[in-house]
């Protein structure tokens, strides 16, 4: 699950509430202009009695009239709740004979004072993932996007209402958005109340209000939200629970989905849920997914489905994310943050300590943040007329920015999204298989995960994330560590068994990896194996010991520590004994990484 940074939430939270009327920006003569979201001026003709400024009123939903100076002019409330209806509320009321002029309450400021977004999204400096894809120069070409589009976030639920009975409060930069057809299939109602965070988080990301007083900004503010909760308060959920939320997004009139979640990498969840999939595409959604958080080349189910645009993560500056998993499949990347510092992370909306009844502002890292921004992007697309799910993901794909290496990889795809190439790209329409990042085979075998496990380890050992132990794989049978038991294999991997550690013994396998035994940690112990990786022996340590090897990495010998024999070392990776291959020998080092 994606960590959670709270600091300075308090902090952003008493910001958040600087302003006491809501702010929205409209478009008006000469530009975006901030006013209150909902007050509107007003002047009846003259002949009008207060009996009939009544009815005038009531017919616009108006209320709560206040005599402004001499020239009979009324602020009234008006119920608008961004800024698409407020124009309209405005249209209606300059065209209705009974009204002399209509008027937005807009706001002014001092002379050397600042009207900047910042001043009504506080903590929109704090948003580096907008400043990474130029978030606000799409919005000047596409505005915020409309509330008749609409984003199914199938996830924890969100901070979306305030119940009744005071179980839940709505998040204060959601006030604005327009939600629909909610439902609860954890629960089985229609109550989809978030008690986790992340699905709030995601959906802030998407749709947090603009200019309304509130922290931050959202990459398609004025898109309307479908909040499908199919995961608990621990971020668990289930194949049957994905599949009716899906159902139920494409029954209740989705344009984009959102599934910021995945199965195990290297499942694969059958027929069923690969049939919703293609079901909703054929229907005309987008689809969008994360592809994990593992650092893994693999990606897994539901973002390796050919119909779901696959998201990984990038970090300020473009930087990979070391855990966003990677391979064929991979579509796109976008801002999901780094891990380690909080400003490096993603601010959004959430709720605090899984309280529905507490809400604020956290930073949290992942591709679950990342997929989101590219679900907000297809919703921007789609409110400009874009509304076949191929032709988006061609704009998408066709108008990332490439970076690294040249052309399509498989660490960033076809690399990080560009929102405004992308709404102003002219691009073939290329049919699903001729898509660069097509994959032919949407699966992963049991060989090509533990190899990515085992690469992952010996060329990235300190990226490496282990979390959730005993349940991250799923039931692969005897399993106390990583991956488990895989049994009988004389192919890609071969026998593993009796796991307490994180792979656990590999055994009789005359394959890639060759006999792991005896172990007590990481990697254990890889035994007469004349093939890749060699002989690893009494391993008590991270890797362990490699002894008699004539392969890749050369002998590594009478090994507790991290990487080899760390010999009078004070540092990273200390020595390597009698290696005439590929390391060389790394002797007496009291430094990091001391070069060869």
């Amino acid at each position: 699950m994606t960590a959670l940074h709270y600091t300075l939430l308090t902090a952003l939270t008493i910001a958040g509430a600087a302003m006491a009327n809501p702010t929205i920006a409209i478009e008006a003569e000469g530009g975006s202009v901030p006013v209150v979201a909902d007050e509107v001026l007003i002047r009846p003709v003259a002949s009008r009695h207060a009996e009939q400024i009544g009815e005038l009123l009531a017919d616009h939903g108006l209320d709560t009239p206040r005599a402004i100076g001499a020239g009979n002019w009324l602020l009234v409330a008006a119920d608008a709740p961004n800024a698409e209806r407020f124009q309209a509320l405005l249209a209606e009321l300059s065209s209705d004979d009974r009204v002399a002029a209509a008027a937005p309450n807009a706001l002014m400021a001092s002379d050397g004072g600042s009207l900047a977004s910042g001043r009504f999204d506080p903590h929109r400096d704090l948003q580096w993932n907008l400043d990474l894809i130029d978030a606000e120069g799409a919005h000047a070409v596409a505005g915020y996007g409309s509330e008749d589009v609409v984003v199914a976030i199938l996830d924890s639920g969100v901070a979306w209402r305030n119940a009744p009975d005071g179980s839940a409060v709505q998040h204060p930069d959601l006030v604005h958005t327009h939600f629909v057809a909610p439902v609860d299939f954890v629960d089985r109602d229609r109550y989809p109340d978030d008690e986790l965070f992340h699905g709030t988080h995601v959906a802030g990301i998407i749709a947090a209000g603009a200019e309304n007083g509130e922290g931050i900004l959202g990459v398609a503010p004025n898109t309307a939200i479908m909040p499908v909760r199919v995961l608990d308060h621990e971020g668990i959920g289930t194949l049957a629970n994905l599949v009716a939320g899906i159902d139920h997004a494409v029954e209740f009139g989705a344009d984009v989905i959102n599934l910021s979640l995945s199965f195990t990498p290297g499942y694969r969840p059958g027929a069923i849920l690969a049939e919703t999939v293609r079901e909703a595409w054929e229907a005309g959604v987008v689809i969008v997914a994360s592809t994990g958080n593992l650092g893994l080349r693999a990606i897994p189910f539901p973002a390796a489905y050919n119909e779901v645009i696959a998201v990984g993560s990038v970090g300020p500056e473009t930087t990979l994310a070391r855990y966003s998993n990677f391979g064929r499949g991979i579509d796109v990347v976008a801002p999901g943050g780094l891990r380690g510092e909080a400003e490096s992370a993603v601010l959004s909306a959430c709720i605090i300590d899984g309280d529905p009844t507490q809400v604020g502002y956290g930073w949290a890292a992942g591709t679950s943040q990342a997929a989101p921004h590219v679900a907000a992007l297809a919703a921007l697309l789609v409110s400009q007329g874009v509304s076949d799910p191929l032709a988006v993901r061609n704009l998408i794909e066709a108008s990332a920015a490439d970076f690294g290496r040249e052309g399509w990889d498989l660490f960033s795809g076809a690399g990080l999204i560009d929102p405004i190439a992308a709404l102003g790209a002219d691009v073939p329409l290329l049919a699903l298989d001729e898509l660069e990042g097509w994959n032919p085979e949407p699966a992963v075998t049991r060989g090509e995960l533990a190899v990515a496990v085992i690469e992952e380890i010996v060329l990235d050992l300190l990226s490496f994330e282990l979390r959730n132990a005993g349940g991250l794989i799923g039931q692969l049978n005897n399993n106390g560590g990583f991956i488990g038991f895989l049994g009988g294999n004389g192919g890609y991997i071969g026998l593993m068994g009796g796991n307490g550690g994180y792979i656990g013994l590999m055994g009789g396998n005359g394959g890639l990896l060759g006999h792991l035994n005896n172990n007590g940690g990481l990697i254990g112990m890889i035994n007469g194996n004349g093939g890749n990786i060699g002989h690893l022996n009494n391993n008590g340590g991270l890797i362990g010991h490699m002894d008699f090897n004539g392969g890749l990495l050369g002998q590594l010998n009478n090994n507790g520590a991290l990487l080899g024999f760390i010999e009078q070392n004070g540092g990273l990776i200390g020595m390597i004994n009698g290696n005439g291959g590929l390391l060389g020998l790394i002797s007496s080092n009291g430094s990091e990484l001391r070069p060869l």
